[in-house]
């Protein structure tokens, strides 16, 4: 589902196409509304889509248009909303056409519920962040250790006493790649997001969470080794 935010931005986007010269193009605030995202709203996303527009009224982004005085719905930008306008095109956001959404490559609810509000968000680099979190919470959940990160990995996965046997890898070859491929996740993905500010694109971010329910469907399919008396 489309956030709050994302709608405003949307919205303010639109706004801004339906005021240029020659555009002819209705600039009421109900017309623009049911246009978002090509007039394939929710409900609930409509119900949003309003409640950010009479946000972004009282915010002082927006006003009534003083040449349509028959009605509060046709709206201009103020000087701040000319400010955050600017900011919007600095970021290249073009809603012309839907976006993918992360259950186009994501199952795993779990996983989606764990970044699904930062990357609704557009706050990708953190939503990236949380399924990194996510994966290393499932590991320890499905093996009962107390432990974090690379260390976590290197010891449920180990080759030599494993914790969690990868039912997917039939050599020890395999079984020892996918170790490090968990290693890296933590010592690459999860340290960078986690101790670094920095941007990621909505595509790079799908691809990295998508990777991530990947490896998911192999941490559940694994088999807990019973420990060796």
């Amino acid at each position: 589902m489309l956030s709050k935010t994302k709608l405003k931005n949307m919205f303010f986007i639109e706004l801004d196409r339906c005021l240029q010269p020659k555009s002819h193009r209705n600039h009421g605030a109900d017309g623009i509304i049911m246009g978002l995202n090509q007039g394939n709203l929710t409900e609930e996303e409509q119900l949003l889509a309003w409640e950010g527009y009479s946000e972004l009224k009282r915010d002082g982004y927006i006003m009534q248009d003083p040449n349509q005085k028959h009605s509060d719905m046709f709206n201009v930008f103020t000087t701040a909303g000319k400010k955050y306008l600017e900011e919007l095109k600095q970021k290249d956001l073009d809603f012309s056409t839907p976006k993918g959404e992360l259950n186009d490559a994501v199952t795993d609810t779990r996983l989606i519920n764990s970044c699904k509000l930062a990357f609704d968000n557009e706050d990708y680099w953190n939503a990236v962040s949380n399924a990194q979190r996510h994966l290393e919470i499932r590991v320890k959940e499905k093996s009962g250790l107390n432990i974090t990160g690379f260390n976590l990995m290197s010891t449920v996965f180990s080759t030599a006493r494993p914790i969690l046997t990868i039912r997917a890898a039939d050599h020890e070859e395999e079984k020892e790649g996918f170790k490090h491929i968990m290693m890296g996740m933590m010592k690459f993905h999860r340290n960078q997001k986690a101790h670094n500010e920095g941007t990621l694109t909505r595509q790079t971010a799908m691809q990295i969470i998508g990777y991530i329910d990947y490896l998911l469907k192999i941490v559940e399919q694994s088999e807990i080794q019973t420990p060796e008396n």
